[in-house]
């Protein structure tokens, strides 16, 4: 008899000790730690600033189940300087790492894929990446390169395109990848002029492009640069239609546009808008933020948001460990979002695109990407 009830007491133990750990390994002691490396010094600093924001501001607002220590640090878009933060992070056994940038988080790629560290990446847009513990959160250049080809040929009629755009890896995505969409339909470039992220004149690549005569102009980039390349272009005589990339539904990049030039432009972009937002989370998250912050956010906050409230909902239901997040990344499907339906397919967040448009200094959406 008393081994009988030694049995059962070990079994008990047993089972107490099992539940425990099981626990515990799901909840992380009712804790889990997202590591942030994002840029908020150097030329894109104010992007980088956005997305500070609007993760802290996620982590303020958005209700978890456990305890979710943000950590965020300042790559200052430096690939070194990131790969010391990411060393630093994994030390700590921090289960998940967002990243900032195209050079930062491409450096950072093939290291998280060998340590089997889910990298989530953000205002990253340029080439694709490889490894089933990389996940993008961002629209890619050769997504709006794809949609504004085809919708320039389709839609507007054109057949002898030009390009400026932006002399780093995001540029050379975007130019490929468009030159490659429109020669599937027997188009050419008739101009192809690169600029730098913080030039501030650019007046001979604009008149090298419309001495070749095209009969419309693409633009692609983000920095200083974008912030005066449509004043320029405009000066230096074009007033035909200017096609460009969702940087420039950025507010800042947008404001920066003298009125008297914002006509005549298409661009492709998320359901974000600051003027008519389109579900009760877009509406929430812009108050917020400006509440908060005393400044407007763009789609840029928006992806930084919704990645961290799939984060956080990923965390709560699968567990706070790497295997258990990177396996949960494909189970979200049409999650109501700051941007509308948010999905994970293909590694990549997917969300509403649209091409819209500015005629007289207003934006007006032209037409939804199915």
């Amino acid at each position: 008899m008393k081994k009988l009830i030694w049995a059962v007491v070990v079994v008990g133990v047993i089972l107490f000790v099992w539940m425990y750990l099981s626990n515990n390994s799901k909840s992380g002691d009712n804790s889990a730690t997202i590591g942030s490396i994002v840029f908020v010094t150097g030329d894109q600093a104010a992007l980088g600033e956005e997305v500070q924001n609007s993760l802290l501001l996620a982590s303020k607002n958005v209700s978890s189940d456990l305890k979710i220590n943000l950590l965020i640090e300042d790559s200052r878009d430096d690939p070194k300087e990131a790969l010391s933060i990411y060393n630093k992070f994994k030390a700590q056994n921090v289960p998940v790492i967002i990243s900032t940038g195209d050079q930062v988080s491409y450096a950072l790629s093939p290291v998280a894929n060998k340590d089997k560290i889910p990298l989530l990446m953000t205002v990253t847009a340029a080439t694709e990446t490889e490894g089933e513990y990389t996940f993008r959160a961002f629209i890619t250049a050769k997504q709006q390169a794809e949609i504004m080809g085809n919708y320039s040929i389709d839609k507007l009629g054109y057949k002898n395109p030009a390009l400026l755009y932006i002399n780093n890896v995001y540029g050379e995505s975007y130019k490929n990848t468009l030159s490659q969409t429109l020669k599937k339909r027997s188009i050419d470039l008739v101009s192809s002029e690169s600029y730098g992220v913080a030039d501030m004149d650019m007046k001979t690549q604009i008149i090298k492009t419309i001495s070749q005569k095209p009969d419309v102009i693409f633009v692609a980039g983000f920095g200083p640069a974008y912030s005066v390349i449509f004043n320029q272009i405009r000066q230096f005589g074009w007033t035909g239609d200017i096609l460009a990339d969702n940087t420039l539904s950025v507010p800042y990049f947008f404001n920066s546009i003298n009125l008297k030039y914002k006509d005549r432009i298409y661009f492709t972009d998320t359901a974000f808008s600051l003027e008519l937002p389109t579900n009760d989370k877009m509406t929430a998250f812009i108050k917020s933020y400006k509440d908060e912050y005393k400044t407007n956010p763009s789609f840029i906050g928006a992806f930084a948001y919704d990645l961290y409230s799939v984060l956080s909902e990923i965390i709560n239901k699968c567990g706070a460990n790497s295997e258990a997040i990177k396996g949960c990344m494909s189970e979200v499907k049409e999650r109501d979002g700051v941007l509308g339906r948010v999905s994970f397919f293909n590694q990549a967040m997917q969300v509403p695109i649209y091409i819209k448009n500015v005629v007289n200094g207003v934006v007006g959406v032209v037409e939804e990407i199915k």
